[in-house]
């Protein structure tokens, strides 16, 4: 069995709602009122000091109009590009006969999206 930690730094979450709210002009207060909470918890939130969950993460970022990817990681990846440099590495790995079979499994990928 292999186990794997996920550190999760709440505090760097906290900053980028934050920012986010700030960019937003949304007090703590409003903020608080649309979720539902108090403002002490808000201001936990954005300390770092409450390990907060998706739901509730999922609503700040429709709230603050910010992607959830970019408050928990502080990047968002909007294009398609992102993957080729991996791909390429793996595909550079292989022999030959591998690299073959995969072209041919992208030509009928390819075709199922038409």
């Amino acid at each position: 069995m292999v186990w794997v930690i996920i550190l999760i730094n709440y505090k760097l979450i906290g900053q980028r709602i934050k920012q986010s709210r700030m960019k937003k002009k949304i007090t703590q207060e409003k903020l608080a009122e649309k979720l539902n909470v108090s403002p002490e918890y808000c201001s936990k939130i954005e300390c770092g000091k409450v390990k907060i969950n998706l739901q509730r993460l999922s609503q700040i970022s429709l709230i603050s109009d910010e992607k959830i990817e970019f408050l928990i990681s502080g990047t968002v990846v909007e294009t398609k590009e992102y993957l080729k440099d991996d791909i390429a590495n793996v595909i550079n790995s292989l022999p030959s006969d591998k690299i073959d079979a995969i072209l041919e499994i992208a030509k009928i990928i390819s075709k199922l999206g038409n």
